[in-house]
């Protein structure tokens, strides 16, 4: 994690921000480490379909099953870390082999960039609705950061824990349970 002036840039934001400092406040002064698991875009098979707040994967995956067509904001090129849940999952397993993590902020995402247009064309090819396609509107949103990517050293340093999942082979178990559980 960077150090530096935290500054939110929306509401989203600023409510995971304080969580992180509820669960710290909770426990000071006593014996209890509290490490923080900082999330990427977490996604994969079990996930909300209908929950707007799972992220863009299942809301695409949704509209496009319904064969609508995936509004794209700015130019597409936004970017996201989005990780595996069996990725996530391996993390936390980890965390119960460090004996002390003290106050580590650790992130937890894949590692790499993926943008957003590069997302929805995938998921069209996977999930094959006729009918479903894209329109890059040009659409703002207010708040919305430009580019996020993880840095998973400490993750790798403090947990030996590296993602092993990436996003076409996870997108592609997301897409078939997608599929599958729509029946």
């Amino acid at each position: 994690a960077k150090t530096g002036t935290v500054a939110p840039a929306s509401i989203y934001a600023s409510t995971k921000l304080m969580q992180e400092y509820l669960l710290t406040q909770a426990f000071w002064g006593s014996e209890v480490d509290v490490g923080i698991l900082r999330l990427q875009n977490v996604y994969g098979p079990g996930q909300s379909m209908s929950n707007p707040y799972t992220g863009v994967i299942s809301i695409f995956a949704d509209q496009i099953m319904q064969g609508r067509t995936l509004n794209i904001y700015e130019d597409g090129e936004i970017t996201r870390d989005f990780v595996f849940v069996d990725d996530v999952v391996a993390a936390f397993a980890a965390t119960l082999g460090v004996g002390h993590m003290g106050s580590a902020i650790v992130d937890i995402g894949s590692g790499e960039a993926s943008t957003i247009l590069d997302i929805a064309r995938q998921l069209i090819a996977l999930v094959g609705q006729q009918g479903s396609g894209l329109e890059i509107t040009g659409q703002f949103r207010a708040g919305d950061i430009r580019f996020a990517l993880s840095d998973t050293a400490r993750a790798r340093a403090l947990l030996s824990w590296a993602p092993q999942i990436g996003i076409t082979e996870g997108l592609a178990s997301f897409a078939q349970w997608a599929k599958e559980a729509r029946g």
